[in-house]
């Protein structure tokens, strides 16, 4: 324990001079022309109008001697821009909130945070690493419908930590806030496959050159669509964590415990494939808990009813994403070919894992890696269950009572799941439309 004379001079240190403007852009009355299609029969008409949105309470910060915050000081003392949006339009509005002109000295940092709340709910959050070309995505697709106002203030400041954090001293950060508004959405499986199903590289390939989308077809033209390879655009966002999540991660010798995210993140879902029903499977990009083993000892190896089922139903129950998911069935047969699964094999589930075909089509690739082991849903010949190993990037079997990997989630969006922007890449992920 330190005495009092070193307490002062540790928290001396701590107190970190940096210079801080930032402006909050102010916008009213901005209109926005749009243009929307409607196809009936073989008439083609064209309606258009105009949206508006208002952006109120400017805020200018110049602050000097800020001192690290812990999170729970945050609300309370860190620097902010109250904002409020209004749309005064006759459409439905969709809100985006950036920081733009960014200028950092000293700064760009991990300790150095933002956060965006809308009244007292956090709604995201992250750090100015992410900072590129001085400009930073804080929040996209926030609906407001017709006269709908939102109050939301953002929050800026520099983390506290156990580490030395002398290198911030100094450190200068200018920029704007900056809120666009626009109407019209896009449906996910449509950006997937691109106009025509230009990003589709192949079907029925069953040679695989390249990274990215390919395709499979059946005698029946059912088509399923999948992503192979080390593939960088298909990150989706889609609910917040309602606790912090810890994984096991394999750093290339040994395994370490470490939190992969905290309370009010946003959950980070990379893109498996599309079905042949026009529904989106994913698959959480971090586990929702460290290695457990699959079942109690002698309560078999199936899914249904298993303790991993029980754990993906409590996590998806507690983090409220029913609303955009539809029950499929999940197949652990190892000859499940995407279309046909036997009967006995199959299980209709809101939530389900990874199968072995999953990583058959990716070619074991970045497309599913996480630097972590965790389960399949897949059974071999001897009852026991396919995990994927992450130190030797392999999928190896264990008994599901003496054998531990994670639980990863894998669903299914609903087909007409649209997106409010994103390009898929991990930094700038796509985002689901939220009501």
């Amino acid at each position: 324990m330190k005495n009092l004379d070193e307490s002062k001079k540790y928290n001396k240190k701590k107190i970190i001079v940096i210079s801080i403007i930032l402006v909050a852009v102010l916008i009213i009355g901005i209109t926005i022309a749009y243009f929307m299609s409607r196809q009936t029969s073989d008439e083609h008409t064209i309606t258009s109008g105009n949206l508006s949105i208002t952006y109120t309470n400017e805020n200018t910060f110049n602050l000097t001697d800020m001192v690290p915050l812990s999170e729970e000081e945050v609300k309370e003392k860190a620097s902010r821009v109250d904002f409020t949006v209004t749309n005064n339009g006759d459409m439905k509005a969709y809100v985006q909130i950036d920081i733009v002109n960014i200028e950092l000295t000293k700064l760009k940092d991990y300790d150095f945070k933002w956060a965006l709340y809308n009244e007292d709910t956090k709604l995201t959050t992250g750090t100015f690493m992410s900072e590129l070309n001085g400009q930073i995505s804080i929040i996209t697709g926030q609906r407001l419908n017709v006269g709908e106002s939102r109050n939301y203030s953002i929050y800026v400041w520099i983390n506290e930590t156990p580490e030395d954090q002398t290198s911030l001293m100094g450190g200068t950060f200018k920029g704007k806030v900056q809120v666009t508004g626009y109407a019209k959405q896009k449906l996910l499986s449509n950006v997937l496959l691109g106009d025509n199903n230009k990003n589709v590289i192949d079907i029925n390939s069953s040679i695989r050159d390249f990274d990215g989308l390919y395709g499979s077809s059946n005698n029946n033209n059912e088509i399923v669509y999948f992503y192979s390879g080390n593939v960088e655009n298909n990150y989706l966002q889609l609910g917040i964590y309602n606790e912090d999540v810890t994984n096991r991660i394999y750093n290339g010798s040994n395994y370490n415990d470490q939190i992969v995210a905290k309370e009010g993140d946003f959950i980070l879902w990379r893109i498996v494939g599309i079905n042949n029903d026009g529904s989106i499977k994913l698959v959480s990009q971090n586990n929702i808990s460290t290695p457990t083993e699959w079942n109690g000892e002698d309560m078999g190896s199936d899914y249904s009813g298993s303790n991993i089922e029980m754990l993906l139903l409590d996590w998806i129950n507690n983090n409220n994403l029913y609303d955009y998911l539809i029950e499929s069935n999940f197949c652990s047969s190892i000859n499940y070919d995407y279309f046909t699964c036997p009967d006995d094999s199959s299980s209709s589930n809101i939530v389900g894992l990874l199968t072995y075909k999953d990583f058959s089509n990716a070619l074991m690739g970045d497309a599913f890696n996480n630097d972590t082991n965790f389960w399949t849903m897949t059974i071999d010949s001897n009852s026991d269950i396919y995990y994927y190993d992450a130190s030797s990037n392999t999928l190896n079997s264990g008994s599901p009572y003496t054998s531990y990997a994670a639980p990863r989630p894998v669903v299914n969006l609903k087909s007409n799941v649209t997106i409010s922007s994103g390009t898929g890449t991990i930094t700038d992920p796509y985002i689901i439309d939220i009501e």
